[in-house]
């Protein structure tokens, strides 16, 4: 199982609300009153945000867009220096001894520190080593969070952190024994003291914490779209679990998002499975998320992206119509950030002409995530390109970097993988393997 993305970029969901939307907040400013050590101006910034409930002309949750650049801005200065990183947040920390905002952030830091740790590979491959860096991190999180939790609970950020603990602890080898079933709190302390929780109890848990923190805040995306994750074969799910969990979630949230919920989950699974695996492994309602997507753009006919992610999921529904009509509103297109590389977007416009028969859906991540050479060379023989942009922006070459798969990386190296691609972090092939 290798390591989910539990905090997506804001490219993976949308909002319906109807008004006037104040403008996305920029990331350079907020970032500099992080590092400048502002703290007073980045507190009042997030509960403005959690208070208000408003969302940008982006079409996104000005809480969830605070916490993403906060988010980015940590993981930046820790990758500078971990200890440059404590010492900040302990200054925050003196500054406000109460707060759960920094406590949150800090929490999301150490989890990506533990995920440093255990390395983005199967569980079977992650050394000794590894699980206890990794168990160490997520347990100072836990604890950070546990904090967070006992002064405050009306931050829905907390919860979605919380279920990224849960979820990394799911796959830890641990041998036998079981912990009793209790309260939210007792559960997750004892499964982070090291007493083993058979898979079977995880996905109780899971449902126990989404409960409460959708009794905090019912519409916001990052609850359900972390949920959702947990109902993934590759996960706890089972087949069609994840389509019902979305049509939960749109009944949940009938009153103010519905559809349009059901459509953050449908985009959420897409772009954390990416096109094939999509196809292959879900049966979404095309139905419903075409209504969510119809609203969405009602209410931000504005937000480019959403156009775009909107052709894309209308051509992978083989809906030629609707991708056509998309189309003639994309200004400019988004290639790399929505349709991976400019030549799939093209393959794709080729296809909505009628000019070209529907496109092969690339296949690489899945084969170099299976570790499987014989597939990643002959997917490339077949046309599938080996600088195909996944979740991220990264490419399979990064992945292969990641999972420390030298074999993987020749091959793919071989093939005419680039070097010098950046993530949408900046990331190269180069700087993974630092």
């Amino acid at each position: 199982m290798t390591k989910p993305v539990f905090f997506l970029p804001v490219l993976m969901w949308i909002a319906p609300l109807c008004w006037s939307h104040p403008a996305a907040l920029d990331e350079t400013e907020v970032t500099t009153l992080f590092t400048n050590g502002d703290f007073a101006a980045l507190e009042a910034l997030k509960n403005h945000a959690l208070e208000t409930k408003e969302w940008d002309s982006d079409g996104e949750w000005q809480l969830e867009r605070v916490y993403w650049i906060l988010f980015r801005a940590a993981e930046k200065m820790s990758s500078e220096s971990e200890k440059k990183l404590r010492d900040h947040m302990s200054a925050w920390a003196e500054a406000y001894p109460k707060s759960v905002t920094w406590r949150i952030i800090l929490g999301e830091t150490l989890i990506e520190l533990g995920w440093d740790q255990r390395g983005s590979g199967w569980a079977r491959e992650v050394t000794p080593e590894g699980w206890t860096g990794f168990h160490n991190y997520l347990t100072e999180s836990w604890k950070i969070l546990q904090d967070a939790r006992n002064i405050s609970r009306g931050d829905p950020q907390l919860y979605a952190t919380i279920t990224a603990i849960v979820m990394g602890l799911g796959e830890e080898p641990v041998k036998g024994g079981s912990v009793p079933f209790g309260s939210l709190i007792d559960r997750l302390s004892t499964r982070m003291a090291g007493v083993p929780n058979p898979g079977a109890d995880e996905k109780p848990l899971f449902e126990e914490m989404f409960l409460e923190a959708i009794q905090q805040e019912k519409y916001y995306p990052p609850l359900y779209r972390t949920q959702s994750l947990n109902h993934l074969l590759r996960w706890y799910g089972s087949p069609g679990d994840v389509e019902r969990f979305a049509a939960r979630a749109a009944d949940l949230t009938a009153d103010k998002l519905g559809d349009t919920m059901y459509a953050i989950i449908g985009i959420t699974i897409l772009n954390m499975l990416a096109e094939d695996a999509y196809a292959t492994e879900t049966a979404f309602d095309w139905s419903r998320l075409k209504s969510g997507w119809e609203r969405m753009l009602h209410d931000f006919p504005e937000c480019n992206i959403w156009r775009n992610q909107y052709c894309r999921m209308a051509c992978l529904h083989k809906d030629r119509d609707t991708a056509a009509r998309m189309l003639k509103t994309l200004d400019p297109p988004r290639p790399f950030v929505v349709w991976r590389s400019k030549g799939y977007f093209d393959s794709w416009v080729a296809w909505i002409n009628g000019t070209a028969e529907y496109p092969t859906l690339n296949r690489m991540s899945g084969a170099v995530s299976e570790r499987d050479l014989e597939k990643v060379e002959r997917f490339a023989r077949e046309g599938d390109s080996v600088n195909f942009s996944i979740l991220g922006g990264g490419t399979p070459l990064m992945m292969a970097v990641g999972i420390k798969n030298l074999e993987l990386t020749k091959l793919l190296l071989r093939l005419g993988a680039d070097t010098a691609v950046n993530s949408l972090k900046g990331n190269t092939p180069l700087t993974e393997a630092a």
